[in-house]
């Protein structure tokens, strides 16, 4: 069975190194969880975009775009993954 959830957003004030194990922190405490009873359990995973604001940023959205991207390069990548964008990694137009 496989159910899938629309992508959420969480904010955390910390610098790209500290966002990306707190997102691996919950990833793999996600992962560990298991729901259901038996016969009929089943596993959860997340797929997690992290990325930092940036001074250049105009508002909070930019990150946001940025995180989302990592969302999805997460899910491309086989999904239960963190992907970080550094500000700097963005072309802009």
């Amino acid at each position: 069975m496989t159910a899938m959830m629309p992508s959420s957003e969480l904010l955390i004030a910390a610098d790209l190194s500290g966002a990306v194990e707190t997102a691996e922190r919950v990833r793999r405490a996600i992962a560990g969880l298991v729901i259901g009873s038996p016969p009929v359990d089943f596993g959860i995973t997340v797929s997690i975009g992290v990325t930092t604001l940036a001074r250049s940023d105009a508002d909070w959205s930019e990150a946001l775009r940025r995180a989302d991207e990592g969302l999805y390069q997460a899910k491309a990548a086989g999904r239960n993954k963190v992907v970080a964008i550094p500000p700097e990694d963005v072309v802009r137009s």
